[in-house]
């Protein structure tokens, strides 16, 4: 009785700690499981029945590196690195032009939309490099969500924090819908529904500390 009792113990204290350190909606959520070969991992985790779509085109590019996916929230006193789509700067489709630099996540036609799939009752994992997060080059918050890919710029602010050395939170864009993210045609034609289903995300966080 002794032992069930302390691994009783021990299973709740393992419970408030995954808690601490995951964000969920209904039954999916993001846990930061540690660091591996000098990256970060991340499980993504869909405990529903429906097949869902992790948003990862900075990931693919390494965009997050960028300082303006480095932001800082006056409001909340909180330093992150928001992986949320930038609609004005994504595409269905590469022009001709090629722009270079560490400006490049913000300009216009540069970023395809890019998902994972994530299916049901499963867990994936992501992994950012580790010196992504060492960085004081911060830009203050433009809630992704209340842009539209109408808007021509973004205006970013360079940030003057010096506090994000030690808690970085950590966001990821979720969809359950991308059939017209996927689509040229509706990209140009059905412009509207199209702005709804790219703001129809769900914001995955979890708390980084260094």
């Amino acid at each position: 009785m002794k032992y069930v009792f302390l691994i009783n113990i021990m299973l709740f204290a393992l419970s408030v700690q995954l808690s601490a350190q995951t964000n969920q909606h209904d039954r999916v959520c993001v846990l930061f499981t540690g660091e591996k070969n000098n990256e970060f991992e991340f499980d993504i985790i869909n405990h529903t029945q429906d097949t869902l779509y992790l948003f990862d085109s900075y990931l693919n590019n390494y965009l997050y590196k960028s300082k303006y996916l480095h932001r800082f929230d006056k409001k909340n006193k909180q330093c992150k690195l928001s992986l949320l789509p930038l609609l004005p700067f994504l595409s269905v489709h590469y022009t001709d032009v090629i722009i270079l630099g560490d400006n490049k996540v913000a300009n216009k036609w540069q970023v395809l939309y890019h998902f994972m799939t994530i299916l049901p009752n499963s867990c994936h994992t992501v992994t950012i490099s580790k010196n992504a997060f060492y960085t004081k080059d911060y830009v203050y918050e433009v809630y992704p969500q209340k842009i539209s890919k109408f808007e021509k710029t973004i205006k970013f602010r360079k940030s003057s924090n010096n506090r994000c050395s030690n808690n970085i939170t950590v966001e990821f864009a979720l969809y359950k819908n991308i059939d017209l993210l996927t689509s040229e045609k509706a990209y140009y034609f059905d412009e509207y529904n199209f702005n709804i289903q790219a703001l129809s995300y769900t914001v995955l966080s979890v708390l980084v500390k260094l």
